[in-house]
């Protein structure tokens, strides 16, 4: 049924789109896909630890995560996003990191993911309100 709506469509080819030209070690790895007009579904990389959501609402696995932990998630999440702002070509501006969206190894090392309303920034557009946020915070 999700096939064949249109946005979601135009956010699983944004997926694809950008999780194939991108590449950093903090960022959830594409393995695949499967774009059928029945059936549409990703193969991504399997995080044993869940989304970073469910860790911190399960009390159990909550008290396991130590203020070093939580520090190596918050860097590892850092370090993706800013591969994406300054690394990349065309910068990509996520525009939905949630603890949903951060995915966690056996190790408890984050990877975002969920790009599927992500957007590259076009920093040579006159009329781009965000090329101006970014020549700002780029000084």
């Amino acid at each position: 049924m999700e096939a064949q709506n249109p946005s979601f469509e135009k956010s699983f080819h944004n997926e694809i789109k950008m999780l194939t030209e991108i590449h950093h070690k903090n960022i959830i790895k594409l393995f695949g896909f499967c774009l059928h007009n029945r059936c549409m579904f990703l193969v991504y990389e399997y995080m044993e630890g869940g989304s970073l959501f469910y860790v911190l609402n399960n009390d159990e696995e909550a008290t396991k995560l130590n203020w070093c932990k939580r520090v190596n998630i918050i860097k590892g999440m850092t370090q993706a996003l800013s591969y994406m702002h300054h690394d990349c070509i065309l910068p990509i501006i996520h525009r939905d990191v949630t603890s949903s969206n951060v995915l966690l190894n056996s190790q408890l090392e984050a990877f975002v993911s969920d790009f599927g309303t992500a957007r590259l920034l076009d920093t040579n557009s006159s009329n781009n309100y965000s090329r101006h946020i970014w020549l700002y915070c780029s000084r």
